[in-house]
Order: C-alpha cells, then sequence, then structure tokens
C-alpha cells in the first residue's frame, strides 16, 4: 500500500516532465527552394488540407496545397489582375481566413490615388483564384498635409473565430470634405452584408478618431473599440475609449458608450476578444503611464516613456462594464531577480493574451529595445500594422519572454520568463503577436544573409492549448542552464539557430529542441513563425522550417502534432 502510494506521488510529480519529454510528432514536406523575392502565410483547412501561400514578384500569389498525407500539388501561380505582380511589395496584407471551405485573402493596395480593399478566393483543393473582387474604395484628397495617414483611409478585417461571419472598418483619423471618420460592414460567410453603419464626427470635445480594435460574433453583432481626443499643441486632451456595438437587428447604426475611466488616455493601443463560455468581452489596453495614476509596468527603450495596462470586461451588446483593472505582475518580477538575475522589474511589452477556461487571462510579453539605425531599409511594426519605407532603418532588440496568468479578477495566479536576445533590422512595437496575421507583405530578399531583415523569424510563438512557447535561439544557450540573462549570447544571424519548445512545469522552464538536436554548428533548423499556423480541433501546427547543412539552406513545410 505504501509503495503504490509512493509511486502515485513520484509519478504526479514528474507529470510536467514526462509531458515536456514527449517529443512531438513532426512530419515535413520535401524540400523546396525559397523565392528570392517573396512573403508567405500557411492556412489550415477543414478538409485537412494546408494550403502554402507565396506573395511573389514575377508570378503572383503562388498557392501549394498539402494533403492530408502532406504530399504537395503542383504549384498553382495566379496572377493579381487589379495591379502589377510586382507591385505586390506595396499591399497590406488585412487578412488570410477560410470561409465555406475556400481560402480568403484580403489585400489593401493603393491605386491611382485610390486607396482599395481586394478580396481574393481560392479553391480550397486546388489553389486555384475563383474570384479578385473590390470590397471597399476611397480616394485620397488631391492635396494631403503631414501627417498623411490622418487623412488617408486604412481597411481593418477582423472575422469571427468560431464560424466565417466577417467585418470590415474603414478609418480615417480627421474628417474631411464631409467623408465618414468610421464605416463598418458585417459580411455573412457567403460575402453578402448583414448590416453597414457609419459614423461621421466624433462630437465635442474630441476631433479625432483612431481604430483600437474590432470583433465579430457569427451574425449576431460586430463590437468596436476606438480611441477618441482633441489633439492640443503639445498633448492629446480631452481624450477617451469608446464603445460601439453594430447589432443585426439595429443594421444601420451604431450603438455608443464612453468609458468615463479612460478619461485623457493618450498613446492607447489595444486587443480585444471574446469569452464565448460569458459571452462578455475583453479589451486590454495599453496606455502611456503619464496619463493615468496606476503603476506602468512596460517600457520600449530606456529614454522612452513607460506604459501602463488596463483589463476592461464588458457586455458586448449593452456595452455595460462589468469589470474593469490594471495588470500588475509582482511575481514575475520576483522570477526575474531570482531565476534570471535580474536587479529591477520586468519591463517587457504587451504582445497579445488568451481568455482561461478559468475566465481568466494569460498575458504574454516581450522586452522590446528600439534603436535608430544610420542605413537600411525600414519596416515599421507598430501596433496597427506594417509600413516600409527606404528613408530611415531601426534595429529591434527581442529580450526575455514573460508569461502572466491572472485570475477572473485580474490577480497574479503565477509567472514565468523565458531568456533570450534577439536582433532584428526592423521596428517591431506592442501587439506584435496579435498584430501579426495583418502585417504587410513585405516582399523581402530571403537569401540567408538578409533573414536578419525578415521580423517572421523572431520573436516567439505562444500555444494556449498546450502552455508552449516556440522561439529560435542559439545552441550555445540551451546548454546554457543558469538562465542568467547576462549569460545569454544574441542572435543576430538567424541560420545559427535553433527552433525551440519551451514548457514551464511550475517551477522552471524546460526546453527541448523542437527539430531535432543538430549535429554539430554547421548544422541548424528554424522557423519562420509569422506564416505559421494553428489548427484547435486536432492540436496540428505548421510552420515553415529552414535546415541548414553548412552553407546549403533548404526549406520545408513542417506539421507538429502537439
Amino acid at each position: 500500500m505504501q509503495m503504490t502510494v509512493l509511486l502515485t506521488i513520484i509519478s504526479t510529480l514528474l507529470l510536467p516532465f514526462v509531458t515536456i519529454a514527449q517529443v512531438p510528432e513532426v512530419a515535413r514536406s520535401k524540400a523546396f527552394t525559397d523565392s528570392e523575392y517573396s512573403s508567405s502565410r500557411l492556412l489550415l483547412m477543414s478538409n485537412r488540407n494546408t494550403l502554402y501561400f507565396q506573395f511573389t514578384y514575377r508570378k503572383g500569389i503562388s498557392v501549394t496545397v498539402y494533403d492530408s498525407l502532406r504530399n504537395a500539388a503542383p504549384v498553382v501561380n495566379n496572377d493579381v489582375r487589379s495591379w502589377k505582380n510586382r507591385d505586390l511589395s506595396e499591399a497590406n496584407l488585412k487578412g488570410v481566413f477560410e470561409m465555406n471551405g475556400q481560402a480568403v485573402v484580403f489585400l489593401e493596395m493603393t491605386v491611382r490615388r485610390e486607396v482599395n480593399l481586394y478580396r481574393f478566393i481560392f479553391d480550397g483543393h486546388t489553389g486555384g483564384l475563383l474570384s479578385e473582387d473590390l470590397v471597399e474604395s476611397r480616394k485620397i484628397p488631391a492635396v494631403v498635409l503631414l501627417p498623411a495617414r490622418n487623412v488617408i483611409p486604412r481597411y481593418y478585417v477582423r472575422k469571427d473565430p468560431a464560424s466565417a461571419f466577417y467585418a470590415v472598418a474603414v478609418y480615417k483619423d480627421k474628417k474631411v470634405a464631409g467623408d465618414e471618420l468610421i464605416r463598418v460592414t458585417h459580411y455573412t460567410p457567403a460575402h453578402q452584408i448583414i448590416s453597414r453603419a457609419t459614423y461621421t464626427a466624433t462630437g465635442a470635445p474630441f476631433s479625432r478618431v483612431e481604430f483600437l480594435d474590432m470583433y465579430v460574433e457569427g451574425g449576431r453583432f460586430v463590437t468596436l473599440a476606438s480611441h477618441l481626443y482633441k489633439e492640443g499643441s503639445f498633448v492629446r486632451k480631452g481624450a477617451a475609449v469608446m464603445l460601439s456595438a453594430l447589432r443585426q437587428e439595429q443594421h444601420d447604426s451604431f450603438q455608443h458608450a464612453l468609458l468615463d475611466s479612460t478619461e485623457d488616455y493618450w498613446d492607447a493601443a489595444a486587443a480585444m476578444k471574446y469569452n464565448q463560455h460569458t459571452g462578455q468581452m475583453y479589451l486590454l489596453t495599453s496606455v502611456h503611464g503619464n496619463s493615468v495614476r496606476e503603476k506602468a509596468i512596460m517600457r520600449q527603450h530606456i529614454f522612452a516613456y513607460d506604459y501602463a495596462l488596463q483589463m476592461t470586461v464588458f457586455d458586448p451588446v449593452s456595452l455595460q462594464l462589468r469589470r474593469q483593472y490594471f495588470v500588475d505582475h509582482p511575481q514575475l518580477d520576483a522570477y526575474v531577480k531570482h531565476r534570471l538575475r535580474y536587479r529591477n522589474a520586468y519591463r517587457g511589452l504587451i504582445q497579445d493574451f488568451y481568455i482561461n477556461d478559468d475566465n481568466g487571462v494569460s498575458l504574454l510579453f516581450e522586452e522590446i529595445y528600439v534603436d535608430d539605425k544610420t542605413s537600411g531599409p525600414l519596416t515599421a511594426i507598430d501596433s496597427l500594422t506594417a509600413i516600409t519605407s527606404l528613408q530611415k532603418g531601426y534595429r529591434t532588440r527581442l529580450g526575455q519572454i514573460g508569461i502572466v496568468r491572472l485570475d477572473a479578477d485580474g490577480r497574479e495566479v503565477s509567472s514565468y520568463a523565458i531568456a533570450k536576445s534577439q536582433h532584428v533590422n526592423t521596428k517591431i512595437g506592442m501587439y506584435y503577436q496579435y498584430r501579426r496575421p495583418y502585417m504587410d507583405v513585405s516582399l523581402r530578399d530571403r537569401k540567408p544573409y538578409h533573414y536578419g531583415d525578415i521580423a517572421g523569424f523572431y520573436s516567439y510563438e505562444y500555444l494556449p492549448a498546450k502552455g508552449v512557447v516556440i522561439y529560435n535561439d542559439r545552441a550555445a544557450n540551451v546548454a546554457n542552464q543558469e538562465h542568467d540573462y547576462r549569460k545569454i549570447k544574441d542572435v543576430y544571424a538567424m541560420n545559427e539557430t535553433n527552433t525551440m519548445l519551451a514548457v514551464f512545469d511550475g517551477e522552471e522552464v524546460r526546453r527541448q529542441y523542437l527539430f531535432g538536436e543538430p549535429a554539430n554548428q554547421r548544422e541548424a533548423r528554424f522557423s519562420e513563425l509569422g506564416v505559421s499556423a494553428f489548427r484547435d480541433d486536432d492540436m496540428q501546427y505548421a510552420t515553415v522550417m529552414v535546415e541548414r547543412k553548412g552553407r546549403d539552406h533548404k526549406a520545408y513545410i513542417v506539421w507538429v502534432q502537439l
């Protein structure tokens, strides 16, 4: 009897270690050569096909279909009819989704002084282009004064994660020539309009409006979060966060509610998600530290301002506030001091969040420090979009990962950190992981020595269903069991890294090579996390893995069964 109890206790204690010791099943496609200048995305279909999209200069949108046995059909090259293929580098990707068994790609493109949103529908079995439609179009004013973003419209597309209903929002920060500031259109999976509403003026004391986020819940409603403010000489004054609802029964008008607690908020950004079990909406808002009295927990640069983080839970139909709290993470601060040998508190920026089964949340943080570069291209990835420019360059250091779990009332339950240090030649800001599916196409040179310019290889991936973290790191850091952040080797060359799988067992982080330990320094296997896809119903994760042996580089689609 005593032996049985002892074995039970030992089994319970070793359970986290058994979980991490079980190497996930990994399948890989046949090797292929990456297009020299391209950008790509993966889509896991409900019919168990995998579609690999490549946006290219010469061949337009190339699609490779892999069946459930990982066999590839011949590549289908689809020319873009609305503009020249080589201009794809100027397009902004607004989403890649499955709808009605078809793959749907939304692209924003400026054509002859018109900002247009296009919808491309692809066959889910062959990858062939079925239709290319103009969804929305807005003219650019004849005279545009800086900053141009104030009057040039921008499109945002959001799809219900649980269905194929979706919505399109058109935003302009500033009202010009009688145009509406906001217009939202709610669509069925068959691309038919359910409802459409416009918002033409913010009213006193507000003169400007910024898009924060939008959520679609089937055919029932669309919930919108906006930041309203009056811009003064030096700072934004009279600001507030506004919640808006577009309901099916009120198909041509918004219902609005101002959050009184957000008075004078400025430099706000947000992400919004829906709790299917409680029917409540979660709005996570970062706000400039100087505009609130609460503790600021995030910092983007040693000389930059700090940011606070607030969670707002509300009813998405009535817009009534349920609860609200500012985020603090003393357990994470204690963890980094004890495990990673920090002297100060953790100051990472928010990247994403997930709602847990207990109605609490898991918050994903990452240390981000941005430095100017004297020359080179820039892809500025802020909390909303990505804009490519050749005028100025930046380098971003992506440091330690922080994972914080809060209960339903906002109290910290557990936290941990993972030491890493990556350097990428782009400017990356808050909510990067959350916004990553909506980033620009960015046709970058994909030669191995240019991987440092491709943001998709950097940062990390968190899969909430299993609580695992996936990222690329140097083998020397894996061998270092001390986790001292001062002893972490910096990642400058991505082709010297391997993809890691990390799990927190309640006491410390357990790491292993996702694609096998490299035989020597001439071998490496690393992933482009920015193109990855995950399917909840069968716990399937897919990404693009690059294998290096000496100077030879080959790319593969890999499927990981978690």
